[in-house]
Order: structure tokens, then sequence, then C-alpha cells
């Protein structure tokens, strides 16, 4: 029997679950775009506003139906890994709008993603530069409040983001569990398995990628690490200690 790789040991067990939950969604949902695609161009040059409008609620028909299933599978995996605590590393996600001991806003979080995907910048830290009188800040605020209001009322689409979403998506996957910090070869081999895009991954590329997610990642959290100070100066909330933290 071959043995398993080295960076599988490196990984806490629910990151594989989770990772294989993230590769079976890409999969399926770029195959139902494509499918969109399609039928799209079948209706010709000049459709008929009846049929375009009726393919595209189909695919939104269908679109939503994935997101309804999926969300159930993954509630079975977190289920599996409670009561817990489930080990992680708090840096991940750490521009997403979840605080402890609170259910999560889903507009809220939708809008922070979509600041991070553009920005590479969480929203709490452009915010607290805004307040300061930053006017990149300011402009990038502005950027996110139209790419949400096009979302959330369906008013057109949103300009694909710079960064490579995927792969960006996927490592930060891999930073929220690992138990130590994965080999450059090791990057590579785990993104090989688990990344929707199917060709072998570089281990110099795969390095460096992640060294930009924890810079930029790092970069928001010293921001608001700062301001915490500022409020508090016996310094911030104990909860902000990576090694005092795990999910419940």
């Amino acid at each position: 029997m071959a043995k398993a790789p080295m960076w599988r040991e490196k990984l806490y067990a629910i990151f594989f679950e989770l990772a294989e939950f993230n590769l079976q969604f890409e999969r399926e949902w770029k195959d139902l775009q494509i499918q969109h695609l399609q039928k799209l161009l079948a209706l010709g040059e000049k459709p008929d506003p009846g049929l375009w409008q009726q393919t595209h609620h189909e695919f939104e028909r269908k679109a939503q139906e994935l997101l309804d299933r999926k969300t159930v599978q993954l509630v079975e995996i977190n289920q599996r890994y409670l009561p817990g605590p489930i080990p992680y590393d708090p840096l991940a996600y750490s521009y997403l709008a979840i605080r402890p001991g609170e259910l999560p806003d889903d507009a809220e979080n939708l809008a922070a993603y979509i600041h991070w995907e553009r920005h590479g910048e969480s929203l709490q830290a452009t915010t607290e530069k805004d307040q300061h009188g930053d006017m990149e800040a300011y402009r990038k605020l502005a950027r996110t409040g139209e790419d949400f209001r096009r979302v959330t009322f369906k008013k057109g689409g949103v300009k694909p983001f710079q960064g490579d979403e995927i792969h960006r998506q996927l490592l930060e996957l891999i930073l929220c569990f690992e138990k130590e910090r994965l080999t450059a070869d090791e990057l590579a081999e785990c993104l090989d398995r688990y990344c929707v895009c199917g060709k072998d991954h570089d281990a110099g590329a795969a390095r460096k990628q992640m060294k930009r997610l924890r810079k930029d990642l790092q970069e928001s959290s010293r921001v608001l690490r700062v301001e915490t100070q500022n409020e508090c100066p016996n310094g911030p909330p104990e909860q902000n200690d990576p090694k005092k933290r795990s999910t419940t």
C-alpha cells in the first residue's frame, strides 16, 4: 500500500473534506456556466427576448439548486467535527465580518469578500483608513459599494477580479488548516490534488502566491491591530492571539 504524501500529515483532517468539497463545487459551477453559455449561443445573434429570459431564469434556478445542495453538504461536514474545537489559523479569512459568539451576517460577509477579492485588503482595514481621510481608501469603498449593489440587485455583471481567485481561495483554505507550514514542493502537490484548474503547479509560483496572500492578510490585520491598540491601551483582546483561538 502506497504511503500517503508527507504534506497530508501537516494539515488537519477537516481540510481534506473541505478541499474535496470545494473541488467538486468548482467543477459543477464551471459545468453549469458552460452549459448556460452554450444555450445562449444557440439562440443566435438576435435572440427572442422571451427565450433569452427563459434561458437566464433556468440558469439562475439551477445555480440556486446547486448552492442549496452544497450548503447542506457543508453543514454536514461541519457537524462531523463538532462540538470541536477545530484548530485553525485566524489569519485566514480574517477579512470576513465574523465575530466570536455571533452568527455571520450574509450581506456583510458578501461585501467583505467582494472587497477582499477586488483590492487584496480587508474591508475593515480600508474603512479605518477612510476614517482618516485616505482618498484611495474612499475610492476602494466606492468601488466595493457599486459591485455589491450590482450583485445584490442584479444590475448587470461585475468586472472580473484581477487576482487569481481560484488559486487564492484554495491557498487560503490550506493556510487556515495547516498544522505545520508546507514546503514549496508540498504546496504544489497539494494544489495539484485539489485545484480545479487541472494543471501541474510550479512550486516556486505556489510559494510566491502563498507569500503574497500571507502578506496581504497580515497587512490588513496590522492596520486593525493598530486601531484596536489605540482604543485599548492594554493591548488587543485575547481572542486575537492565534494560539488562543479555535472554532467551536
